[in-house]
């Protein structure tokens, strides 16, 4: 059972990041300011129906599953929040991965390799990506922290799928 939650929080992942979309659904809380900071998406997936959660980062929070297009100073960010399972299946929980802009590439984005947990279930790992995951039905909301660096070296940021 434990083989077939992993298989299917891989393989969302690997849809989430791998959407090529660079629309904005679902945007933050409130409106990002403008900035000349280094252009990238971030990719909010739940993995199982009905998981609620809130993500926090430099200030705007986010409530909805999409790819959301983001403009940040090169830095060391924390992205920090919650998430609450239904507690009816296995492998509940949110999957966190970032992309280089599509739009304009070459510009830098994410650091590949910089995606670290802080804190929290995480179930499965990649050089752009993390699952925070429960592997048992369990109701009780869960926190978590990361932290991922931002550059403006084209060939050092995540990529599509990555």
């Amino acid at each position: 059972m434990k083989r077939l939650a992993v298989a299917i929080v891989v393989g969302a992942m690997t849809v989430a990041c791998g959407a090529g979309s660079s629309n904005n659904p679902v945007g933050p809380s409130s409106a990002a300011p403008a900035s000349s900071g280094v252009p990238f998406s971030m990719v909010l997936q739940t993995s199982g129906l009905g998981v609620s959660f809130t993500v926090t980062l430099n200030g705007q929070t986010y409530t909805a599953n999409g790819i959301f297009s983001l403009q940040l100073r090169p830095g060391v960010y924390t992205l920090s929040g919650s998430f609450t399972p239904t507690g009816v299946n296995l492998g509940e929980g949110l999957l966190i991965g970032f992309q280089r802009s599509l739009t304009t590439p070459g510009s830098g984005g994410v650091l590949s390799g910089s995606v670290r947990s802080l804190s929290g279930p995480v179930l499965t790992s990649g050089l752009c990506s993390l699952g925070f995951v429960l592997l048992d039905a369990s109701k009780t909301p869960q926190s978590f922290r990361m932290q991922f660096e931002v550059t403006t070296n084209g060939n050092s940021s995540c990529q599509l799928g990555a």
